[in-house]
């Protein structure tokens, strides 16, 4: 009897995963247009991305077995990063230019957990519970107030500088600039007109602090 309940547990276990991949997958072709789109709209480009804790999957380790097993979910809290329309050289950033990093951060509870450990923890027991936690896009615009040359200068300046509170007011950069940084959660982008008022909300901000280049949209 104890095997039948073992065997009845792990095919109610599999079955909830066949499920979850499935959904996880959804979730991503609707998401990433979104996030894609609301870039477009601000007139930016696609540079790079990568997961905010941890490598791409095999980006240090092409053995699967022996990298973190959470690298094989990059998408569970990762940071995307666009460049204004106005940038002609990568590896230069000048005033008339800006950078756009947007965050999917999927589960709150996750980020929370990543922040205090760094090992292969039972993911089944992270706290908060997946009730108590939120998801949510942070959105950060960087603007250099004079010329900075470098290989990689636009990710360095995401990587150089902490993300300031939400509230949308200009913070110094650490190099000669500014940023500020907005959220929204994800379920409000399921409200009728959530994407276009997210878009304007966006645009309002970065003209307000004054960032070339995004006024005009065709969207």
């Amino acid at each position: 009897m104890e095997i039948d309940n073992t065997l009845e547990s792990m095919q109610q276990a599999l079955l909830d995963v066949r499920r979850a991949q499935r959904l996880l997958v959804a979730y991503h072709q609707r998401l990433l247009p979104i996030i894609g789109h609301v870039a477009e709209a601000l007139h930016c480009r696609f540079l790079s991305w990568e997961p905010t804790y941890h490598a791409r999957p095999g980006a240090q380790n092409p053995n699967p077995f022996e990298c973190w097993s959470w690298e094989h979910s990059p998408l569970n809290d990762a940071r995307f990063l666009f460049l204004s329309d106005t940038v002609r050289d990568v590896e230069r950033a000048t005033p008339e230019d800006w950078m756009l990093s947007v965050r999917l951060v999927t589960d709150s509870g996750l980020e929370a957990s990543m922040l205090k450990q760094h090992k292969n923890w039972d993911a089944t027991e992270i706290q908060p519970d997946p009730d108590d936690s939120h998801s949510r896009l942070t959105f950060v615009a960087y603007h250099p107030l004079s010329e900075l040359r470098q290989a990689g200068v636009w990710p360095s300046l995401a990587a150089d500088n902490p993300t300031p509170p939400a509230d949308g007011r200009p913070v110094p950069l650490t190099q000669d600039g500014e940023m500020f940084a907005m959220e929204v959660e994800l379920a409000r982008l399921a409200e009728d007109n959530g994407i276009t008022e997210l878009i304007d909300q966006l645009r309002c901000r970065l003209l307000a602090n004054g960032y070339p280049g995004c006024g005009l949209s065709t969207f």
